[in-house]
């Protein structure tokens, strides 16, 4: 430990470098063609050996004169003082470097400009100074463009070919784009160079000066890059070009870089001087990582290159870097911190051939985020290549990525790590925002990608740095500087990292309300691009904590409603109007929007009656306010534009909730409408008055333009599928838009057709199924059917049979849904794979189906839900008949647990949507939670009206009423009346959820676990029996086989239970997969010899085993089958050991201290395996004495490892032959 503190070397680190490298190189699959060093030399010598040209070529190279070069520094400062001869000078040439005029790399200068001839353009500057130096620079454009020529003298003797030499004013200069140069120039430099590395500095010969003149000859030929490869002392050259890079980069600071990149900006952007120089690019950012984004996102890439003479420099020591000892890594690793090479971290580093620099840089704090995402990028481009590689590859790259700050923090320097957990933090967070608002972006799947990258980050922040208490409260106070002290341009992304943080910590509810308001103060005051922002952010449960905090403080939530007024709101989108207030301002009212239906919606009940009545007349004056005709929030181009449908949905989901005043005053507005408006908004509507309502008002204004408002394409598309969706779901009043919507799809037609063929074809798809949609929607169902079989054609054939009752047509539908799935094969879009789902939904529920048929059709609907959730970002339509299917199927094959599951799939915004809520309150009333059932029924009147589903389930709840308390009978004073509440009882005992029916039934509430303790209790009390009476089983002194045994149990246990309490056991059921393997070599179906059953769910299995002696293998088979019969996933099962054997206390010694704990060992590296053995004394139905305990019984409790799954095993033994008892019985008589 002494040394590992002492030592600058951090092992850790190490570590996390190395199995990075092996990770990127094990999925990479590009073949990286590696030439050994002597491959190149050996070409070298061959060139040399068989090209008597190569030596005449070297030669001149040796010899070459430098040519004049007018990019000199003495160069620029004769013309500077001849400039000055002219006129008072207002500036220097320390000013020309200075303020970012010129650059200067390697003793010359260089125009900052894209290209020098636009000084000629320039016509005016905001100042006399600017102006004389544009003046002078002007002078300077007419120079040549830098072309550094090599003069030589060539023997007489010598026969060059062409391309070698060029003529120019009578003087002969070396051709560096000449085809042999070209061809020979890399191997020609290696070969100079190691002749160079190998001559002694002996006074006679200066190599210093030597190597400079090969630095000079290397500049003047462009396309020789590779001269390193042909070395024999690579290494003694890339110490050279290193100590020219380190010499070079130690002038270029972050502050002069700036100027660098501004004024070539400014010179880009501003070219007239419209704008004053101190003006411009004012938001550039402080932290080298959001320097690096700025100048990527603000199209200044291309103004931060570096100088040809010095990335040359750069990619030879790049390429050679894994050549050279550590203490030259480390010196090149320093130059990587210097901005011209920072700034363009991915353009130069982020090649798989670079993955140990890479990695190298990872150790360096300053380097860490630049190389991490250079490494992310590669990651991206090898989940691209090979999509099967997925999130275990990345979850395994980020554990050692992560894991690399926390080694620097815990053995380095802290700040510099601190500093670097910050940058990861901001880089991923904007990153994510950025291709989320960016659609192009969206579409290259790099979305996604970032958002895994940031969850993982954040989580890993979560576990290592947030419980750091200190750690943690520095990044806070450092964000929160950052968000105090942002620009304009930045605000937004320092509000959002800010939260990022805040939203972590345990006491945020008291600050996040403080600075939402400082946030929306910038926002009325000042050019803040909100949208930026995605509604991701803002659906994070920490919303709905702030709400909370200020729904109980009435000052803060009149603040909270003075925000944003609609006074205010038209003033701003008035003075924005040349700015698109709808980003701006129009995106804060939508948000403000959204948070005031957290208010009345998920706050609701903490809203005193005051307080609410205020919240809701807020609601409607910002509801109609905000729909003013410069910047209409509801207007379906803005939501379009703003992706703001879930805002929309929750306010239709509010405006049932509303006072009734309220909501007249809100309605009474809406009819006064653009009919496309209402249609959008109809969408959303739950209610089924409202909804009424708003039809019929379509209905009556038929006549009028649905499209006045409608600019775009996709918004056209969405008006009709919305008409469509209206028509399909209202079969009386909806359907009479049938007409209108028809003449709408016929307009659409001629607009694209009009648009050309170009425009025609993107949307040919959408026409096609549009028209086929029409026809199902008027009834034309034969002519779909005789529409081929292909494509969006056999989509709609298969909806007609789905749409049908009969299980024929459903099976026809779910085998053309098939084939439509291996028709498009990844093409196929999750509507195919969900209506495929609901095909097998709707045959597994049908009366008439097998029940091997519906075991099918079970597993392969379970195997579809599994795949779209895998395959596809599902819509919120989407998930709405994803989910309510699943419910539907749950609900009625009474698996409760499996029910539930899929109900935690459910968004908030569908947690009151009625197709998905029915099937939950239904259930919620299968079960007896009456007073949740009742709380849900009663949201869903608010919502929905009295509509006739919502009258069925109110009569449903009505019926369990009156057998929801239990009472023991009393005296009958009338017997009718008396049987009916007896029948009530015992139709309530049967009907008890798990849990409650244990506890009645074992009059106790001391159990953990009374579940599992009622049905050990119940197969105690059958086994217990089956022993007292297995002589009635024997026939001629022998015992019978486990199936008779089995079977009685199974009638001892049915008369106790089932009646009753509804429990039962299930004879034989095939279950499971089983170690026995058929003829046919393939896996056979395990036999459970008995099920047990409680309100139609299996919730334990029994396995029977008869031995006639200690058998361990014939013991070990049936226990270790035991998880594999295990089907259904019960928690409890039982091994029933049938002892036919003299001596059974002696056998169950032995069972319990030396064959289990074999087995125990035997299985601890299996993936089923048991985690502990249970003795009788410590299981909880005799440990609590709520049972008598029986002579032979013990527990274990297995775990699977792949899967989390556990079970628990009971072992009981009973003695079938009982030697003892029957010889006891003889002794006595016969004394």
């Amino acid at each position: 430990m002494e040394n590992r503190l002492n030592s600058t070397f951090n092992y850790g680190i190490e570590s996390e470098q190395n199995k990075i490298v092996i990770l990127l190189q094990m999925f990479d699959l590009e073949e990286h063609i590696m030439i050994d060093k002597g491959d190149y030399l050996g070409r070298r010598d061959d060139l040399f050996m068989n090209h008597e040209i190569a030596d005449h070529m070297l030669d001149l190279l040796k010899s070459a004169q430098l040519s004049e070069n007018v990019y000199e520094m003495g160069y620029l400062h004769r013309e500077y003082q001849e400039f000055k001869k002219k006129a008072p000078v207002l500036f220097s040439l320390q000013d020309l470097f200075a303020e970012g005029w010129l650059t200067a790399c390697r003793g010359e200068w260089d125009f900052n400009i894209s290209y020098k001839s636009e000084y000629a353009d320039i016509r005016h500057m905001p100042s006399e100074k600017e102006m004389q130096i544009v003046t002078f620079l002007k002078e300077l454009a007419k120079l040549p463009y830098r072309a550094q020529l090599l003069q030589v003298s060539v023997p007489a003797e010598w026969n060059l070919p062409e391309g070698i030499l060029q003529t120019k004013d009578g003087e002969v200069f070396l051709d560096p784009h000449g085809k042999l140069w070209i061809r020979f120039a890399d191997a020609l430099f290696g070969k100079w160079w190691d002749e160079l590395a190998e001559t002694e500095d002996d006074g006679v010969h200066n190599k210093k000066e030597q190597m400079e003149h090969w630095f000079s000859c290397w500049d003047a030929f462009g396309r020789c890059l590779r001269p390193d490869v042909y070395c024999k002392h690579a290494d003694e050259l890339f110490e050279a070009c290193l100590i020219k890079l380190e010499d070079e980069l130690q002038h270029i600071s972050w502050e002069r870089m700036k100027h660098i990149i501004r004024r070539k900006a400014y010179l880009k952007f501003h070219l007239q001087g419209d704008m004053p120089y101190d003006d411009f690019m004012q938001d550039y950012p402080n932290t080298r990582i959001a320097r690096t984004l700025y100048v990527d996102r603000s199209n200044y890439f291309d103004l931060v290159q570096m100088p040809e003479r010095l990335s040359r420099l750069y990619d030879l020591c790049l390429r050679q870097y894994v050549c050279v000892d550590r203490n030259m890594r480390g010196r090149f690793l320093k130059c990587m911190q210097n901005p011209w090479v920072y700034l363009q971290f991915y353009m130069f580093a982020g090649d798989m051939e670079n993955t140990r620099f890479l990695t190298d840089c990872l150790s360096h704090a300053e380097l860490y985020v630049p190389a991490a995402c250079a490494i992310w990028q590669m990651g991206h481009a090898l989940i691209m290549k090979v999509p099967s590689v997925g999130e275990a590859f990345l979850d395994e790259l980020n554990k050692h990525l992560f894991q690399i700050p926390v080694h620097g923090l815990e053995w380095e320097n802290e700040e510099e790590w601190l500093a670097a957990v910050r940058d990861i933090l901001w880089y991923l967070n904007e990153e994510s925002r950025w291709y989320y608002k960016n659609t192009y972006m969206r579409k290259t799947g790099m979305q996604m990608y970032l958002q895994h990258m940031h969850a993982a980050c954040l989580a890993w922040y979560e576990k290592n740095i947030l419980p750091k208490e200190r750690l943690h409260n520095k990044n806070l106070e450092y964000f929160y500087a950052e968000f105090e002290n942002s620009s304009e341009r930045d605000v937004v992304a320092a509000f959002a990292a800010y939260m990022m943080l805040l939203k972590m910590t345990e006491e945020k509810a008291e600050y996040l309300f403080v600075v939402y308001q400082k946030f929306f103060a910038r926002i009325r005051t000042e050019d803040t691009l909100v949208s930026q922002l995605s509604w991701s952010f803002w659906l994070d449960e920490c919303w709905i904590c702030m709400m909370q905090e200020v729904a109980q403080e009435k000052k803060e939530t009149e603040a909270f409603l003075k925000l944003l007024e609609p006074e205010f709101y038209k003033e701003q989108a008035d003075k924005l109007k040349e700015k698109s207030p709808l980003l701006q301002i129009g995106k804060a009212a939508a948000i403000q929007m959204y948070l005031m239906t957290v208010f009345l919606l998920e706050v609701r009940s903490e809203l005193g009656e005051k307080n609410k009545a205020k919240v809701e007349a807020a609601f409607a004056e910002c509801f109609l306010g905000f729909q003013i005709e410069s910047c209409d929030l509801f207007q379906s181009e803005s939501v379009r534009l703003l992706e703001s449908e879930m805002v929309m949905r929750r306010c239709m989901e509010i405006l049932p909730l509303l006072s009734e005043t309220n909501r007249k005053r809100i309605l009474s507005e809406m009819k006064k409408e653009t009919p496309e408006k209402l249609v959008f908004l109809l969408q959303y509507v739950q209610n089924a008055d409202i909804r009424r309502q708003w039809i019929r008002l379509l209905l009556q204004r038929q006549e009028e333009d649905f499209t006045k408002n409608i600019y775009f394409i996709p918004t056209y598309i969405k008006l009709i599928d919305c008409l469509m969706e209206i028509c399909f779901e209202d079969e009386t009043e909806g359907r009479k838009l049938a007409q209108k919507t028809d003449e709408l799809l016929k307009q659409f037609q001629t607009i694209i057709k009009e648009k050309g063929e170009r425009i025609g074809k993107q949307y040919d798809s959408w026409i096609r199924s549009a028209k086929l949609r029409m026809k199902l929607l008027m009834g034309q169902e034969q002519e779909i059917l005789a529409d081929g079989k292909s494509g969006s054609s056999l989509f709609y054939q298969a909806l007609i049979y789905l749409n049908k009752e009969d299980l024929e047509s459903l099976k026809q539908a779910e085998r053309l849904y098939g084939i439509c799935m291996e028709q498009e094969e990844t093409k196929a879009g999750s509507a195919v794979y969900i209506n495929y789902f609901v095909a097998c939904v709707r045959i597994c529920t049908h009366t008439e189906t097998a029940d091997e048929e519906r075991k099918d059709y079970l597993q392969k609907a379970e195997d579809t839900a599994k795949e779209i959730r895998a395959k596809f970002e599902l819509t919120s339509v989407d998930r709405k008949i994803l989910i309510s299917n699943e419910l539907f199927l749950y609900l009625v094959l009474n698996d409760h647990q499996k029910f539930w599951i899929s109900a935690s799939y459910l968004p908030k915004e569908l947690k009151y949507e009625f197709s998905c809520a029915g099937y939950v309150a239904e259930m919620l009333i299968a079960e007896h939670k009456t007073q949740e059932a009742e709380e849900y029924v009663k949201e869903l009147l608010l919502r929905y009206g009295k509509t006739k589903e919502i009258k069925l389930l109110e009569a449903k709840l009505s019926d369990i009423a009156d057998t929801e308390i239990l009472h023991a009978p009393a005296v009958m004073f009338d017997q009718s009346s008396e049987i009916e509440k007896c029948r009530n009882v015992l139709n309530r005992l049967k009907n008890m959820p798990d849990r409650e029916s244990a506890l009645v039934r074992l009059q106790t509430d001391s159990l953990e676990n009374p579940i599992e303790a009622n049905l050990l209790e119940l197969v105690l009390c059958a086994a217990q029996k089956m022993e007292q009476y297995s002589d009635y089983l024997m026939y001629n002194s022998h015992t019978s086989n486990e199936n008779a045994y089995s079977k009685f149990v199974q009638v001892l246990f049915n008369q106790r239970g089932k009646e009753i309490w509804d429990f039962y056991l299930r004879d034989q059921t095939f279950e499971g997969t089983s170690s026995d393997k058929l003829k046919n070599k393939r896996q056979s179906v395990g036999i459970v010899d008995l099920m047990a059953v409680h309100n139609d769910r299996d919730v334990g299995i029994i396995e029977a085993v008869k031995l006639e002696r200690a058998d361990y293998n014939d013991l070990r088979m049936h226990i270790r089958k035991i998880p594999g019969y295990n089907f259904a996933n019960v928690p409890t099962a039982f091994l029933l050991i049938l002892a036919d054997m003299a001596e059974p206390g002696k056998f169950w010694r032995k069972y319990e201290k030396e064959m289990l704990p074999q087995l125990i060992e035997e299985t601890k590296n299996n993936d089923w395996h048991i985690v502990e053995q249970v003795s009788k004394e410590n299981i909880e139905l005799f440990r609590k004495q709520v049972r008598q305990e029986p002579l032979y019984i013990c527990m274990t409790a297995h775990t699977c490892g792949s899967t989390n799954q556990t079970l628990h095993v009971y072992h009981l033994m009973v003695d079938i032959r009982k030697e003892a008892a029957k010889k006891e019985a003889v002794e006595a008589r016969e004394k």
